[in-house]
Formats: structure tokens, sequence, C-alpha cells
């Protein structure tokens, strides 16, 4: 479902305020109304002008995409610093006007009826040259609503089918003087791969245009060169080539014949558009996107090379638009206001854009089954009697001499599961042009040679990048035959393998999230998957099948987590999961995986469970494995190392809204300490749900309790990095469990002591051969718990999967990993599992896993801190 957003904004001025209409609803069914006047801002049209002469100012240079630019004037210098400030009065008389009363009703409306992680179009319908040139995305909404984008509405009209391949696109290159269009050109090639047909026209004069637009159907109409608007925005020119401009209105039959045919998107990656918009609107053209004012020429090519990454993997036209929109802050310090620009115009009426994917049907196992026979048959009646009529004898033909098969397509043996996942046909994290290019061939004409070669060369160039490495291992998995592709460390590996199987075997791993999360965390969970695959794949695989992962980003949020779940368990050929990354995220989809007799490992899940002698912890679930210590582990360490101390007042700072983390570890934490008899100080100022106030928290506790433990979740870290950062040069001292173990907390925090699962050696000499392995395959000097739990995952995984045999099934996975005597290679030891499907802990590994760390600053270099393990007493 698709939840839409409108605001109509039909009457009124600035002068004296507008009425606005609100609906709400899903897809094109209102549920929701309201009415709202928004408050007078007489300002807004001047300011605005004040800064958009300042802007259009840093065009003078000519290397724009607007027809007719003024010659240079003044210093590039000087006009960015006054741009700087005509924008800043404007953004501040702007975010004043939306802070105010109206505008927060309608956020707040909006944000009841919408979910947080939900895709949602706002759609601004208005005749207002300025509300429609306003840079909506700094409205407070858009930050709370990570998956909103906004559009200005055209007509309504019956909606457009969907793109279906051959997806038609006619590319028109126009006049291009000052301009490079090199790479917008590549870019448009590039979609003949994921399912395109595009057809070209180079500068053409007005009559080609007009007959190419009434010969074929297209399904999108692009164009690269200067276009400009024209009064008031309501008309506008395209430059169809270096000497000739033509205005949408001497073509109005033609475009409306164009539309009539199936046109679905026009893309002006040019100048000034809100006057072309504006002639489309009224010709019906369904969606477009255009520049609102005069775009640099990098810019737009930017623009174009990140929308269209995102578009074309399936994502859709909002969530790209958006993407490449908020990626174009990076350009802002050389092009002021680069992500002010693009915008999408839409009929309210037309479905969301997406991608057309592979037409991939899935039939009856008897239908394909019938199917083949028939062709059996039908091939030995021809061949007999082509033997027959050429006099060939039967016996002359081999029985071995079959023609090699077509390799299978990616859509064939990779299936498509939705944006949250990738088998190596996008990227998540780590982009790099190399990578890009591997991306792009990745399954695309079954060309898994050419994305091997791409990958290792951007693995030369980006060592540290388990992502490419696991999609470097899945193109392999393809390509057998280019198993030397693969990187090594220090011990042996087979180099070349004849596989029993050449049909891969397939798991997931879930990463907590790529859009909210630090990559830094992605990398380390993936570090572990990746380096257990590449050293399987290696040395044959598992049974002489190699092994492929599907990667996959769940926001680290309990609905979306449910969503990738069902997606897992109904894929058949996907036998296990690696992750969930929090607790709570793999409670709520360990439900579904147990529910398809899935088995899910986490490297990172840490709650204790709800076993018989205890009320609180997780549910139960004999599908759900960790390769982590439990939490039950990690708070025994801690209280036993204060108790030490002779800490005798303990106060407690947790996130009361996380019911399986951090409430959990709260209630483990209290029953351990109470058993020592530390007594238990709670202040009600102390809880990282709601907006206390830490300066009061802190200073009470500084007056009574010597120890403060602290138990963030992700969500609620940043409130925890407050706290320690008041206290840091207090008395305290802070405990905490392993969502401490972030860089970031070095910067604000002192007397830290956290546990975390594993810890990596640090002298070379007590170096096991996993940390060696890791440390050469990344090229880096620290490995972090996370990397080695998940490695150990993946491990327990492959070797369950080894136990089976060349038929292994989830129900047989889940035997495995549960009998007497399982054990699988790790970081930390043998991986062996308890009753509970908890990591057990032996006398191999009983000083591997749990450990306490603490962060040690250097006394000549205050901020100089690291993390360093306690020592053992």
């Amino acid at each position: 479902m698709n939840n839409f957003v409108e605001l109509d904004i039909d009457e009124g001025s600035f002068e004296q305020g507008f009425p606005v209409r609100l609906r709400i609803g899903k897809d094109g069914k209102t549920s929701f109304r309201k009415k709202v006047r928004l408050p007078p801002a007489p300002e807004i049209p001047r300011l605005y002008e004040e800064w958009l002469k300042k802007y259009r100012d840093l065009g003078d240079n000519g290397d724009n995409r607007q027809i007719n630019v003024p010659s240079a004037q003044v210093t590039r210098v000087s006009v960015i610093k006054d741009e700087k400030e005509a924008r800043r009065r404007f953004e501040t008389y702007l975010l004043d006007w939306f802070s105010q009363l109206p505008w927060m009703e309608l956020r707040v409306s909006i944000q009841d009826k919408t979910q947080v992680d939900g895709f949602i179009r706002v759609i601004i319908a208005t005749h207002n040259i300025y509300l429609k040139k306003l840079p909506w995305h700094l409205w407070e909404l858009f930050y709370n609503r990570p998956h909103a984008e906004f559009a200005l509405s055209g007509d309504y009209a019956t909606p457009k089918e969907r793109l279906k391949r051959p997806i038609k696109i006619l590319a028109i290159f126009g006049g291009s003087e000052g301009l490079d269009l090199t790479s917008d050109r590549e870019l448009i090639t590039r979609l003949s791969r994921r399912g395109a047909k595009v057809s070209w026209l180079e500068q053409p004069q007005k009559e080609e245009l007009s007959d190419r637009l009434w010969e074929k159907n297209w399904d999108i109409l692009f164009f690269a060169g200067h276009t400009s608007s024209r009064e008031e925005c309501q008309t506008g020119e395209i430059q169809i080539n270096n000497s000739q401009s033509i205005s949408f209105d001497t073509l109005r039959n033609t475009l409306r014949t164009a539309v009539r045919n199936g046109l679905k998107l026009a893309i002006f990656n040019s100048c000034d558009g809100l006057g072309l918009a504006e002639e489309l609107r009224v010709i019906g053209v369904p969606q477009m996107i255009v520049m609102r004012e005069p775009v640099p020429d990098k810019v737009a090519r930017y623009f174009l090379k990140y929308f269209l990454e995102k578009f074309s993997q399936g994502h859709s036209l909002y969530f790209a638009v958006r993407n490449a929109r908020e990626r174009l802050e990076i350009l802002e310090d050389e092009f002021p206001c680069a992500s002010w620009l693009p915008v999408i115009c839409q009929n309210p009426a037309a479905h969301p854009l997406v991608w057309a994917k592979p037409l991939v049907k899935k039939l009856n196992k008897w239908v394909v089954t019938g199917i083949a026979i028939a062709l059996i048959f039908a091939g030995n009646y021809i061949l007999e009697n082509f033997l027959k009529n050429n006099n060939i004898p039967p016996q002359s033909i081999s029985r071995n001499s079959q023609a090699n098969p077509t390799p299978p397509t990616l859509e064939e043996t990779l299936p498509d599961l939705g944006e949250n996942f990738s088998w190596g046909e996008k990227i998540l994290i780590n982009s790099n042009p190399l990578k890009q290019e591997g991306v792009n061939n990745f399954g695309i004409n079954n060309s898994y040679e050419q994305s091997i070669k791409l990958f290792s060369q951007s693995l030369e160039v980006n060592q540290n990048d388990p992502e490419t490495l696991i999609y470097l291992n899945n193109a392999v998995a393809m390509e057998p035959s280019e198993i030397n592709q693969l990187p090594v460390s220090n011990i042996d590996y087979a180099r070349t393998c004849i596989l029993d199987n050449k049909k891969p075997l397939k798991i997931a791993v879930i990463a907590p999230s790529f859009s909210n999360t630090s990559n830094k965390i992605n990398e380390e969970l993936l570090q572990g998957v990746a380096q257990a695959q590449n050293e399987i794949n290696l040395n044959c695989g598992i049974n002489r099948r190699l092994l492929q992962i599907v990667i996959v980003d769940d926001g680290d949020k309990d609905n979306i987590s449910s969503k990738v779940a069902k997606s897992l368990a109904d894929e058949k050929d996907i036998l296990a999961v690696v992750g969930h990354y929090s607790s709570g995220a793999s409670a709520k989809a360990g439900e579904i995986y147990q529910e398809k007799q899935m088995v899910l490992v986490s490297p990172t899940s840490t709650a204790v469970r709800n076993t018989n002698n205890r009320e609180y912890g997780m549910k139960l679930n004999k599908y759900l494995f960790r390769t982590s210590s439990n939490d039950e582990i990690l708070v025994k360490n801690l209280v036993n190392y204060i108790v030490k101390l002779g800490k005798k007042k303990v106060t407690i700072v947790y996130d009361s809204e996380s019911t399986v983390y951090s409430e959990n570890f709260k209630k483990e934490l209290e029953t351990q300490l109470k058993s020592k008899q530390v007594e238990l100080i709670n202040f009600e100022e102390c809880n990282l749900f709601n907006n206390a106030n830490f300066n009061k928290c802190v200073e009470r506790a500084k007056e009574t309790v010597s120890v403060m433990a602290i138990i963030p979740t992700s969500r609620s870290f940043d409130k925890a990095l407050d706290i320690l950062d008041i206290g840091k040069d207090s008395n305290l001292i802070f405990i905490s469990g392993d969502t401490m173990d972030r860089d970031r907390v070095k910067e604000k925090a002192r007397n830290l002591i956290f546990a975390v699962s594993w810890f990596q050696n640090k002298l070379p000499s007590n170096k096991t051969q996993f940390e060696s392995n890791a440390l050469e395959l990344w090229g880096i000097n620290k490995i972090s718990w996370r990397s080695a739990m998940s490695y150990d995952a993946t491990m327990a995984i492959i070797e369950g999967l080894r136990n089976m045999g060349n038929n292994p099934t989830r129900e047989g996975l889940q035997q495995a990993l549960s009998a007497n005597g399982f054990s699988a290679p790790g970081a930390a030891g043998k991986v062996e599992f308890d009753q509970n499907g908890d990591r057990r802990i032996t006398e191999e590994n009983k000083d591997k896993i749990g450990v306490l760390v603490q962060l040690k600053c250097d006394t000549n270099t205050p901020n100089n801190c690291d993390f360093v393990r306690v020592p053992q007493q």
C-alpha cells in the first residue's frame, strides 16, 4: 500500500495567509481530511528573489544548462559569500514560518496517519509560483519521515499502466554549447542492461523530433541540454540544437499523442524547468522530473547518476529522487543549494512509478515436469527423423556431445526479493566506479565474468569492502572456473574445484540499516560473513557446492524485520539467515522463521532467554541460535568487577521502550546486583526513552552512587552519549553492554567499562588463525567483536549444512545445530550451542566469550583514547 498526502493550497496569498485542505490516504483512497489556515509570511517572495538573484550570479561563468546565460561580472568568491547570506535570511524566515502552529498541526496529522518507515508521496497542489519554488524538504515532516518525498501536483487524469519491459526511452541530446553531456549518454546507455530499449536523437531538427514522437510509443522521454522558463514559469523552451529553441506549445498535439500512446515520465536534466513542467502538465504528461532553477552542469550529471542508480535497481521514482537530491549535498561547497533543485511534478492519480522487473514466472512443478517430458519426446522424435532422412547412423552421435546449455540468467537463479535485498545487483555501502560497473554487469546478459573482473579490481582499490567480496563470491559461484579470482589469506587453499553439484547453496545476512546506521557497523557484520564465505568457497564450498549470500537491509526495525523475514522464508532455496542485529528484531523475525522451519543464527542478539529460572527475557525459539555471549554472562562479569572494586551503590539508566533488550538487561542487572548485596537507587530523571533532564540525573548520581549503568538501544544511543559527556569529568564509573562499542564513544566518555562477546588480542604472538586471516584479508589492524561473531554464525551454518551431505534442508539444519556433539570452528574457539540455542561456555572459550573492555586515554594526550581489555583478576 502506498501512502499519499495532498496539500491543496489553491487560494490565499503570503500577505493574507493560505487556506489548506489536507487529504491523507492509501492507493488513491482518501481516509482522512483536515482544513487549516496557514499564517501570513509576506517576506517570502522578496527574500526568495533576493536569494535567487545571488544564486543566478553564480552561473555567470556559463557552466550551467540554461539558455542565454549572462556574462561574468563579479568574482565568484564574493558572489558565493553574498549567496550564502541571502540564503541564510531566506531559510531563517522560512523555517520560522514552518514552525508555526498550523504547520505543526499538519505535520502531526500526517505523522499520526502514516508509518515512520512507510513510503509517502507528499503532493503540493498550488498555482502560487513561490509555493512551487519553496525548498519543501526543509519542513520538519521530511526529517521525521525518511521515506517521504514531495512533488508538485499536475492535473488529475486516468492513471497510465505501469512500466513494462522493454522500457522504451527516447533520449534527446539538444544544444550543448559549454556543456559536457558525455556522462549523461553513458548513464542512459547503461539502462539497456536493465531492460530498456533506448533510441537517440542528437541535436535534432524540430520536424525530426516531432516525427519520432509520433512514430513510436515511448515510456520515458529524456532531455539533456539547455532549457529555460518564461512568463512566471507558465511556459518554457528547450534548445533542441545549437541554433534552435522551441516551446512545447508548438508540439502540443504531438506530445498529447505521445501521452495517449503510453508516455509515463519526462526527465529534463536541464535548467529552470518549472515552465516546462507547467506546459507538460496541461498536455497531460503523468510524471516529470525537472530542475526548479538554473543547474550547474556538474550538478546535473551527478543527479542523473544518483537517480538512475536507484531507479533502475527497482526503487520507486520518489525514493530515487529523494536519494539523489540528498546526495547532492556533497557538491554544495562548490555549488550552493544543489540539493534544492530537483523536483517531481505529477498527476496525483498516477501510480508511483517503479522500474519494471524481469518477466519471470514461477510455474507449478507438475506443469514444469510435463513441459520437460514433452520437450524430451519432441526432441527425440525430431532427431530420429533427421537421422533417418539424412542416412546418419544413430550410433555416430555421442551421448556426451550435447551442446553447452545457455548459462542461466540472474533472474532464473537468484530471485529478485525487492529493494531491501541484493545478491550483487545493487550497491548498499561503499560505492566506487569499478564496483558500480561490477554491479551494472552482475547477471546482465550472463556477464558474470565481467563482473568478477570488476569486483576484483574494486577490491584492489578498496580492500576493506566486505560487500564487494560477497558479490565477488556470488558471481564466482555462477562461474566456478574463475575461482582463482578470490583473494586468499595466509593459509593454503584449493586453487581448482571440481564441483559435484553446480547449483550453489544460498543463505542470507541481515545488516541493521544502510540508510540510518553508521556504515562501520554494517562493514563489521559483513566482514565476518564475507571472510567465512570466501574461505569455504576457496576450499571448494560445502560438499563441493559453492556458497552464495544475499545481503538484506532490515533497518533494525521490528516491522521491516518481519517483512524481510517473510520474504526470505518464502524463498525455499534460501536455507538459513545470519542476523538480525538487535534482540528485538531477532525475536520478532524469529517467530516467522520458526513457523517456516528456517534457522536464524544471530551474531549480535544478547538478551537473556525466558528460561525456567526467570520470568523475563526473550521467548525460547528452537530455530534461533546465537553465537554472541548472552547478557546473563555479560552482566555477571560486570557485577563481579564492580564488587571487587568495592562499589556498593548503583543506579541504572535504560530505555523503557525497549522491552526485549534494554529492559531485560536492567532486570538481569538488578537480579545479580541484589544477590551481591549492592544497593540500587533509581532516579526519575534517568530514562533514555523520554526527554529526561540528564544534567540533573548525573548531578544526583554524583551525590548518591559510585556507579551508573547505562543500557541504550541503537535508537537511544545519542542520549547515552549525552550522559557520558556530562559525567566524563566526575568520579562516576559508567558500565554498559556491547552497544557502547562504537568509535563515537571515545570522544564523549571517561571511566567507562562495558562488556562485549569477544575482543581482539593485542599481542601479535597471541593472535589466532582467524585474527591473522582477517587482518590480512581486510588490510586493517583491528577486528571488532561483531565481525568475529558474524564469522562464527556463518561458520556454524556452513558446518551444519556440511553435516547433512548433498541434500540439505532447513529442518535438517536445525537438527544438525541442535545435535549433541555439534561444533564448528570459530573466531572464539569452537562454536557449540546449549539446549536454548545459546553459545555454550566451555573450558576452551570461557576466557574468550564475554569479556570486559575499558576506555583508556593517553595521559600526555587526553584526547587520544582507545578501548582495551580489562585485565583478568
